[in-house]
């Protein structure tokens, strides 16, 4: 604490000595600069002057509010037997990354096969579906899923 008030008096001094105002306030270390309500801090890695909420703010991952086509999908390890649950809205892509290994959490696990998918018509519905499918801990409920959806798109009852 005692180092951080020296370095503002510091940085104070410097300030006012070359005519400057007022010195911005330090925390963390970084000067906060803010200049309206949706601006966030010099060197932030979100653009400054973002219009949405902070709550629909989102890196690299877009935009919750859009309405677009989402799917959940389970991907089943042909190497270790495990299941893998995800969503996302390019669904050929991103199986095509998990066996790729560029996915950290599936690299062990390559070869990946697709064994189930729903679609939803936002992102806010696939993320809330993925996380109920996710909170399942039982393999055999999962497979029964799994089971169901097979028997759906092959028409047999």
């Amino acid at each position: 604490m005692i180092k951080g008030a020296f370095l503002y008096i510091i940085i104070k001094v410097a300030f006012l000595s070359r005519g400057g105002e007022e010195v911005p306030k330090i925390k963390n270390r970084r000067f906060y600069n803010f200049e309206s309500r949706h601006q966030r801090w010099r060197g932030s890695t979100i653009k400054s002057g973002d219009p949405r909420p902070r709550r629909l703010r989102r890196r690299g991952r877009g935009y919750l509010g859009i309405d677009m086509e989402c799917k959940v999908y389970i991907l089943k390890s042909l190497k270790n037997n495990h299941y893998y649950i995800g969503q996302t809205e390019k669904l050929a892509k991103r199986i095509q990354e998990h066996n790729l290994g560029t996915s950290r959490s599936t690299k062990s696990g390559i070869p990946w096969k697709l064994v189930y998918e729903e679609s939803y018509d936002s992102k806010r519905e696939a993320i809330k579906r993925e996380m109920q499918l996710k909170k399942i801990k039982k393999r055999y409920i999962i497979e029964q899923l799994i089971a169901g959806w097979r028997r759906s798109i092959s028409g047999v009852s």
